[in-house]
C-alpha cells in the first residue's frame, strides 16, 4: 500500500523531497551536501540528500573506513588475515551503522565529469537514485567476527545478508543546477520518475537542494 507522497518546504531546510515511490515518505531531509572527492583517479562531485544530519562528517569517516577495509581485505595471502582484519572491519561496520538504518533515506545526483551550472537529463548527463534503508547492516557481525578464524569461513561469518532497504534509479528527467560555489553552495533542483530493478515505474520524484560542501580526500 502507498501513502501519500512526502513533501517538505520550510523555510531554513537544506532540502524538499517528494519520493512517491516510498510507502512511509522520504522523511526530514535535514542534511544536503556536495560531495567533492578527491583521488589519484581525478576528482568527483555529486548532491546527496538524507534525512541522516551530520552527512559530511560521517560521508568522511566513511570513506576513510571503506578505504582501510579494501585494503586490508585485499591481503588473502597474510598468515594473520583475520586478525589483521579485526580493526578494519568493525571501523567499517560502525561507519556505515551511522549512515545506514531503519529509516535512513538518501537521494545522490550526479550530473558526469563537469559539475556546472545547467540542466541535465536523466540517462544522458546526469545519473540520480533513491534508497531507503529497512534495516541496519551487518547487525551482529563485530561480535561475530573470530580473528582467529579463517578466510575460507568469513572470519567467523559465514555469508553477510547485504540486502537491507529499497532502491530506485531515477529516470524520464532531469537535475538542474542553478549555481554551483566551490568551497560553498550549489543550489538547484530535480524531478523524474522512480524506476524500480525490475524497470517499472514507481511514483514520481522531486527535490530542490540548497548543498553545503563537502570535501573527501582519498
Amino acid at each position: 500500500m502507498r501513502l501519500l507522497p512526502f513533501a517538505l518546504f520550510l523555510t531554513g531546510c537544506p532540502a524538499s523531497v517528494t519520493a512517491e515511490g516510498l510507502d512511509d515518505g522520504f522523511g526530514m531531509p535535514i542534511s544536503a551536501v556536495h560531495t567533492h572527492v578527491v583521488s589519484d583517479n581525478g576528482d568527483a562531485d555529486y548532491v546527496v540528500i538524507s534525512s541522516v544530519g551530520d552527512l559530511c562528517t560521517k560521508e568522511t569517516t566513511f570513506s576513510a573506513a571503506s578505504s582501510a577495509f579494501l585494503t586490508a581485505s585485499g591481503d588473502v595471502l597474510s598468515q594473520n588475515y583475520c586478525k589483521n582484519m579485526e580493526q578494519p572491519f568493525t571501523d567499517y561496520v560502525e561507519a556505515a551503522q551511522a549512515m545506514q538504518f531503519k529509516g535512513a533515506t538518501y537521494v545522490t545526483l550526479s550530473v558526469g565529469t563537469d559539475f556546472d551550472e545547467g540542466e541535465y537529463g536523466f540517462g544522458k548527463e546526469a545519473s540520480g537514485s533513491v534508497a531507503s534503508y529497512d534495516d541496519t547492516p551487518f547487525e551482529g557481525a563485530i561480535d561475530d567476527f573470530d580473528p582467529e578464524g579463517s578466510i575460507l569461513d568469513g572470519c567467523g561469518l559465514g555469508t553477510v545478508d547485504t540486502d537491507q532497504g529499497s532502491y530506485w534509479e531515477l529516470d524520464d528527467g532531469s537535475v538542474t543546477l542553478d549555481s554551483v560555489v566551490d568551497e560553498g553552495v550549489t543550489t538547484g533542483s530535480a524531478d523524474g520518475t522512480m524506476m524500480t530493478d525490475s524497470g517499472k515505474a514507481d511514483g514520481d520524484f522531486q527535490a530542490t537542494f540548497s548543498a553545503s560542501w563537502c570535501e573527501i580526500k582519498l
